[in-house]
């Protein structure tokens, strides 16, 4: 071949950020044990290789030589391939592999549907082209057309992925479930084995309930599945007892709404077997019903009521169709609309705490006196509950009096008995 000689490509090694970017040149390799010889559109003819070692360490040393024959004026997609995802609404980057050093129109195309350009005239020397997959599709194939050929990847999936809830997570089973994704035929579920996600079940239903005896596994994930076959992306995997969700109950939230008013809202993980939510008030004479409200599409319910002055004790139940209930626990709900202190109950039995509620407890005091005069407890009240023990009271009749700044600002009358 006229004597000339072709070196291994090698990087420019000098510190420089600028030669990041540089590509490989033809030259002398004198640190890398695998090199590379290119030869673009190489002509007929005896081609000798040499190979030779500066410092070998010993008589002999093997090598190994490998060929790549890459054909002229082809075009082979490298991304996305069979198995991949793409993002919907979201720019993806196609790659592909070329020897046509001439410009190609993309196209896309879903299942069964026509052709539609993407960009004409792309330089297929660039090896790539940026392009945001319609948010309406889950499968498509790309095609790059020259003048004289077409090129056509493999059928990709596209969609984004869903996200995994817990519905419950109860003594004896649990409840998982996802958001549906359009145009899904099933779901795939998997679970994390000792290193690796495992296939656990497939499923038409969005939602997955097991027995935690027949299933000791916690982490799962889920991937959509379009005509039986093809995978979509997987979901973020979780575990679902660290959702922050107990048997059904999420959240349960009692506040003042306005003069007079509370506002109590239940949020629950899953309406799954749910016939009906109560909501309660404990009064002196026992627990009161305040309303009944039907399963909704929703997994949240919301009231208002009516609120009185002082301390109001609230709770939700929550009623399966099975007759099983779970209760929230109690939520104090305080109205100070006609006074800003509430000392209570009176009478109150002997060993029993007294309730002080306080609407803006600072620098307030709270003293008791026996009907002599004689102090007997003093309590500054730094919290908008405190409470003092009645233990080492015996039974009578005592003053409160209620200081701010010095001042008395509120006094009443406690019985112990």
């Amino acid at each position: 071949m006229g004597g000339s000689v072709i070196l291994p490509l090698v990087l420019d090694h000098y510190p420089d950020a600028s030669n990041l970017n540089k590509p490989a040149i033809p030259g002398r390799d004198s640190i890398n044990n695998t090199e590379q010889i290119r030869l673009d559109y190489p002509r007929a003819g005896n081609y000798s290789i040499r190979v030779k070692a500066g410092l070998l360490t010993g008589n002999k040393q093997g090598f190994a030589l490998a060929i790549q024959m890459d054909s002229a004026d082809q075009v082979r997609f490298t991304y996305p391939l069979k198995g991949d995802v793409l993002t919907p609404g979201r720019a993806n980057t196609l790659r592909w592999e070329s020897s046509d050093t001439t410009k190609a129109d993309l196209y896309y195309r879903s299942p069964e549907k026509d052709w539609e350009l993407i960009q004409p005239g792309i330089d297929l020397r660039k090896e790539q082209f940026s392009w945001p997959v319609p948010v309406s599709i889950n499968q498509l194939e790309f095609r790059l057309s020259t003048a004289s050929r077409h090129y056509i990847s493999d059928t990709i999936t596209a969609n984004l992925e869903t996200r995994l809830f817990t519905g419950f997570n109860c003594e004896d089973s649990f409840l998982i479930y996802w958001h549906p994704v359009p145009e899904a035929s099933a779901y795939q579920v998997y679970t994390v084995g000792s290193t690796k996600l495992e296939p656990f079940l497939r499923t038409a239903d969005t939602l997955l309930i097991q027995a935690k005896k027949d299933n000791p596994r916690t982490h799962f994930t889920v991937a959509p599945v379009f005509d039986f076959s093809r995978e979509g992306k997987k979901a973020y995997a979780f575990a679902y007892q660290n959702q922050q969700t107990d048997c059904y109950i999420n959240n349960f939230l009692a506040d003042a709404n306005g003069t007079g008013s509370a506002r109590l809202q239940l949020e629950i993980g899953s309406n799954y077997q749910v016939s009906a939510v109560r909501f309660e008030q404990a009064t002196s004479t026992g627990i009161r019903t305040l309303q009944i409200l039907p399963v909704a599409t929703e997994p949240v319910y919301t009231i208002t009521t009516p609120a009185s002055d002082g301390l109001n004790l609230y709770r939700a139940v929550l009623q399966l169709s099975n007759g099983k209930e779970y209760t929230t626990r109690w939520k104090s709900v305080f109205q100070f609309n006609t006074s800003d202190f509430y000392v209570f109950p009176s009478p109150v039995r002997r060993g029993s705490p007294i309730t002080i509620l306080s609407k803006n407890p600072d620098e307030n005091f709270l003293i008791l006196t026996d009907m002599t005069g004689r102090q007997l407890v003093q309590l500054r009240l730094t919290e908008t509950v405190q409470s003092i023990t009645t233990h080492t009271l015996p039974a009578g009749l005592y003053i409160y009096h209620i200081y701010k700044n010095k001042r008395r600002i509120k006094t009443g009358r406690l019985v112990i008995h």
